[in-house]
């Protein structure tokens, strides 16, 4: 079992292209889980789980025609739970549809305990492109590893595509491998898996996970896209920062006050994303070096860059280094150059 894929350089490069032609967007907060690795930190009580009004979602549709025109040619819809929030699903998915963009859903097939619950709940969503099921230690405490299987079947009844994500600390553990072994030998013929590293982030926080650690991260940030949170804020990626809607640099206005097109448009020209998605995080490492070369994130490097995404911004003396640097004559302007060189 590999967790995580590997990439040429090419391929990484193609990769980090596309990311702009994707968007994520939370459209609800609800789940009816709640797994200890979760990033966001969803489901369970105590809390008020919220998601995108009528009027909310009638706003994101009306901008998705432009959105197609910039370049937008898939959105992934998640949350949360997206399937406890169907009527927002079905009104965006088929705006996206109408629009000629492709949608996922993501979800952890609560629905599908029997083939027949699974079909009934599926075909309601017509303009879903792709169901990506989450399956693995964590999600099976609450979810029986056999709907995981009869959601992927009826994607493949219903001629769409299907995708199971797992997610597994490093290194992986027997029970992570017993999982993985088990989808491999259940799951129908042409539906895969993916296994993505779990991120010390959201409730995921509170595990005893240990962190690789490297003179730099081992690979450039790949955001995957721009993620629009149910209130409106906006995360530079679907990952680290998912949750995280202060003490970093990567603030963007709220789309219900600016437009989800201008923010799309302020989130591909951020030269700080460009930067890290360019070259990854020695500039910014050795920017901090220069100025504070006790920072704690100077003596253990996280070698996944999420993972030091988030143990820089941490430290908010940090932050201000970096962005003082990035206001110095001619650096921006460079920046855009190199982006430019790496990328088109």
């Amino acid at each position: 079992m590999k967790i995580g894929i590997k990439l040429s350089s090419e391929e990484l490069k193609n990769l980090q292209v596309l990311s702009s032609t994707h968007l994520a967007i939370s459209i609800t907060e609800q789940c009816s889980l709640k797994c200890s690795h979760c990033i966001v930190g969803s489901g369970g009580g105590g809390q008020n789980r919220s998601g995108l009004t009528a009027e909310m979602t009638r706003s994101i549709a009306r901008e998705l025609k432009v959105l197609r025109q910039r370049g937008v040619r898939k959105i992934s819809f998640t949350g949360g739970e997206p399937l406890l929030a169907g009527e927002t699903l079905h009104t965006l998915s088929q705006a996206a549809c109408e629009n000629d963009i492709k949608t996922t859903v993501v979800t952890s097939a609560f629905f599908a305990g029997t083939l027949d619950d699974s079909y009934k709940e599926m075909k309601k969503y017509p303009f879903i492109s792709e169901w990506h099921i989450s399956s693995d230690i964590f999600h099976q405490k609450y979810v029986s590893i056999d709907n995981v299987v009869n959601a992927a079947q009826t994607a493949l009844m219903l001629e769409r595509k299907a995708l199971v994500r797992m997610a597994a600390a490093k290194p992986a553990a027997d029970a992570d491998i017993a999982h993985y072994n088990w989808l491999k030998n259940n799951l129908p013929q042409g539906v895969g898996i993916i296994v993505q590293p779990v991120i010390k982030s959201g409730r995921a926080g509170e595990l005893n996970l240990s962190i690789k650690t490297a003179k730099v991260p081992g690979w450039p940030c790949i955001t995957n896209g721009m993620t629009v949170r149910v209130d409106g804020t906006v995360s530079p990626c679907c990952a680290g920062l998912v949750a995280v809607k202060t003490g970093h640099p990567f603030i963007y206005e709220n789309i219900f006050a600016a437009g989800l097109v201008q923010v799309y448009d302020s989130w591909c020209e951020d030269p700080l994303l460009k930067l890290i998605q360019a070259v990854g995080f020695m500039p910014l490492l050795a920017w901090i070096n220069q100025s504070i070369p006790e920072h704690p994130v100077l003596q253990a490097v996280p070698e996944h860059p999420c993972e030091c995404c988030l143990a820089i911004w941490k430290h908010p003396e940090a932050a201000a280094v970096i962005q003082n640097r990035l206001r110095a004559p001619g650096v921006i302007e460079k920046i855009n150059q190199l982006y430019e060189v790496v990328f088109k």
